[in-house]
């Protein structure tokens, strides 16, 4: 069954409201052109963060906003009526329309008590409160000023709410807290993972700093070690504090399955990271003076390889 054009009424209603414009896009933009990854530089990331907040908190609350004032309408029961007006009077008493849309001259004015008109030619409730609960659950730019609203209505919002209610009651329960403490108890881990990462990370350069890194002489200096990292990116970050030590040679590191070889500037056009990347199995890639990939061979084999090469 279609659903009742009421719902019209209430999404040209959402869109009014929170036509904000084409600058809805500029989080998303932040996020993929200058995001910096924690593991690199948590404080960084956090000033983005509380950024895109300020940028996209209006557009939620505007949402929250609009959602209130749909059920307010639809909870007032605004009483259906229709009449039969030539087209260019009910444009200009201010019947809302669709402009690549082709009427008749004369055309069907569809009212909900004296909150809103619009020309349609199907069938519709009541009265604005035969719609039920209304739950917008995505809205998105299709143009300057211009928003699309998705929502569902009646049952399919019913079911929706429930839906949404037995998930936050899983998270609470996973959590060992009421709904009620569920942000409050995410906002202590979150704030719990924050320090175990600075925690981390001084230890880490405890040991970079540390007396017991070996570098090795030879054709250049050059470092193979094998360390403790969580990912690539720290990785390289260990790899950017290991050349600090020989200023002009080659860090090689291995965590795990993942390596990183790392040259100084000076020595790429003699010895070229992706040529070194061979002694490690050869699966990686980057730039001359650094590239990550994972090993194919057992990290001391490489190791030994190196070694020959560089003595």
């Amino acid at each position: 069954m279609r659903m009742p054009y009421a719902v019209g009424f209430l999404i040209a209603l959402a869109v009014g409201l929170t036509g904000v414009g084409a600058g809805s896009i500029t989080a998303p933009i932040l996020i993929l052109f200058f995001a910096i990854s924690p593991a690199q530089s948590v404080g960084t990331a956090l000033i983005y963060g509380a950024i895109i907040k300020l940028v996209v908190a209006p557009m939620y609350l505007a949402r929250k906003q609009v959602n209130r004032r749909v059920m307010d309408k639809v909870r007032e029961a605004l009483p259906f009526h229709e009449s039969q007006k030539p087209y260019k009077e009910a444009v200009s008493q201010g019947a809302m329309h669709l402009f690549e849309e082709k009427y008749g001259d004369v055309v069907r004015v569809v009212c909900f008590g004296d909150w809103t008109c619009e020309l349609c030619g199907g069938t519709h409730v009541q009265n604005t409160a035969d719609v039920g609960p209304a739950v917008i659950v995505s809205e998105s730019s299709i143009g300057s000023g211009l928003r699309r609203i998705d929502m569902v209505v009646g049952e399919a919002a019913d079911g929706l709410i429930r839906k949404d209610r037995d998930l936050l009651n899983d998270l609470a329960r996973s959590f060992n807290a009421s709904p009620e403490q569920l942000s409050e108890r995410v906002q202590a881990l979150r704030a719990q993972v924050k320090q175990l990462e600075r925690e981390r990370d001084r230890l880490r350069e405890q040991r970079i700093g540390s007396d017991g890194v070996s570098v090795k002489h030879g054709r250049v200096d050059y470092i193979t070690d094998t360390v403790d990292a969580a990912g690539v990116d720290e990785l390289k970050a260990y790899a950017d504090r290991y050349l600090e030590k020989v200023r002009s040679g080659i860090v090689t590191l291995v965590a795990g399955d993942k390596f990183v070889i790392k040259v100084s500037k000076d020595l790429t056009s003699q010895y070229d990271a992706n040529r070194l990347k061979a002694f490690f199995g050869g699966k990686g890639g980057g730039p001359s003076h650094l590239v990550t990939g994972t090993l194919t061979v057992p990290a001391e084999e490489a190791f030994q390889r190196l070694d020959q090469e560089l003595k």
